[in-house]
């Protein structure tokens, strides 16, 4: 009986550095050969194990690499003919950042750059948070966006823009987040009268100013 096979490949979604195993079922008369290919190429098994026990054949890969990806075929031969399936596997490699943005600090008014630079399988999607809050392109800031690369520009920052930016990647294999924190300096301004002394504290500085003049303003960076 010539071969045929009951459970055909199937067609494989995954992500690098997983194990994975490609399986179908044939049935036919006994002795039979099953050889497997990749892209019509015949495969080896210094990288690859490869079994056939009890009508089930195998194709196990220890550790995917995007070079994996393709089509596989197993073709099953006996002295009454051959048959053959074929199945796609498909590998992703989910986002990584090669480099994070900076926490900064910066005056009133500044311009503050945020920039990152991933890696992944495309399409990549990228956005911007301040805390939980998706930020969007407007008059106070502006998102660039490229293929492995983004960066986020604050214009004219107050200091209610302090905080921690967000900037997150995904694709269809995963998710990955970095952050990065902005410190504005509080510029502060104080009327004082009928006192000469004013305490005060500037993010980790405790600042004592005293004045000789009933009046006075005082402008602190």
């Amino acid at each position: 009986m010539a071969p045929s096979f009951t459970k055909a490949l199937r067609d494989i979604d995954s992500v690098i550095n997983v194990f994975c195993q490609l399986e179908c079922k044939v049935s036919g008369s006994l002795p039979m050969q099953v050889v497997w290919f990749k892209n019509d190429k015949e495969l080896g098994t210094d990288k690859h194990k490869i079994s056939f026990v009890e009508g089930s054949a195998s194709l196990e890969i220890s550790c995917l690499n995007l070079n994996d990806a393709g089509i596989y075929t197993c073709r099953a031969t006996n002295s009454a003919g051959s048959k053959e399936c074929k199945g796609n596997l498909t590998v992703k490699e989910p986002p990584s950042f090669t480099a994070k943005p900076d926490s900064q600090d910066a005056l009133p008014g500044s311009t503050v750059c945020l920039k990152t630079t991933f890696k992944g399988t495309p399409p990549l999607s990228i956005k911007w948070y301040k805390g939980v809050e998706e930020l969007k392109t407007d008059g106070s800031c502006y998102i660039a966006k490229q293929n492995t690369e983004s960066s986020l520009e604050l214009y004219a920052v107050k200091t209610s823009d302090s905080g921690y930016y967000v900037c997150k990647v995904s694709n269809t294999a995963g998710a990955l987040e970095c952050s990065a924190n902005v410190f504005v300096k509080g510029l502060h301004s104080f009327y004082l009268y009928k006192s000469n002394m004013f305490l005060g504290f500037l993010r980790h500085t405790c600042l004592l100013i005293i004045f000789f003049k009933s009046y006075r303003t005082c402008s602190i960076y």
